[in-house]
């Protein structure tokens, strides 16, 4: 955004003058041009449609391009950081453990990213903890989260034909577990309303 200085015709110039709403906006500036008054803090400048569009970061992932809130830096690093389970080969734990499929693994982040960011959305701009993305020796991958309000463990695999997600999960107030499976394809809006507490 660039700060434009006070037009000299502006400066204190009577209320009724008709560029006073319709021109400027208020902005914290970056560089300090106030009227000739007491300072109170911002500055008009030029309007910008920066402030009420949120910003997005790209995310790539084996050839599928995701438009994510930057407000979800932390998620992107997340699954940025993750990408290597699909470079995993047989025996990766040393312990006869399979590897997990680039199909996958790509399913596993889609329904990730579908939630988290529905629930950005729907939930006045609520920001999810960023789960731990692992790999299971079965070829399955698990996220996890362990926040202050609670604990839930999502499992994705591919069983029978098609992709499933079971999960756990309990409030740390009450302890009560809920689980079950979790359609990998459409918004559960009850499972979503009990992510919140995942924030």
């Amino acid at each position: 955004m660039r700060t434009i200085e006070t037009p000299e015709n502006y400066r204190n110039a009577p209320l009724s003058n008709p560029r006073s709403i319709d021109d400027y906006d208020c902005r914290f500036p970056e560089k300090y041009n106030y009227y000739d008054r007491t300072p109170i803090g911002f500055l008009f400048s030029e309007r910008s449609t920066e402030k009420v569009e949120p910003t997005y970061i790209s995310l790539e992932v084996d050839g599928i391009t995701y438009s994510v809130p930057s407000a979800l830096a932390d998620l992107v690093d997340e699954i940025n950081d993750s990408k290597y389970i699909v470079t995993l080969e047989n025996d990766w734990d040393n312990l006869g453990a399979v590897p997990i499929s680039k199909e996958l693994y790509k399913k596993a982040i889609s329904f990730l990213l579908m939630y988290t960011i529905f629930i950005y959305k729907d939930d006045n701009k609520t920001v999810l903890q960023s789960p731990e993305i692992n790999p299971c020796c079965n070829g399955s991958i698990d996220l996890s989260w362990s926040t202050v309000g609670a604990r839930m463990l999502i499992n994705v695999k591919f069983k029978e034909g098609r992709y499933l997600a079971s999960f756990f999960g309990y409030p740390n107030s009450t302890k009560l577990p809920i689980e079950g499976l979790i359609d990998m394809d459409n918004i559960d809006k009850d499972i979503a309303l009990w992510m919140k507490k995942l924030k």
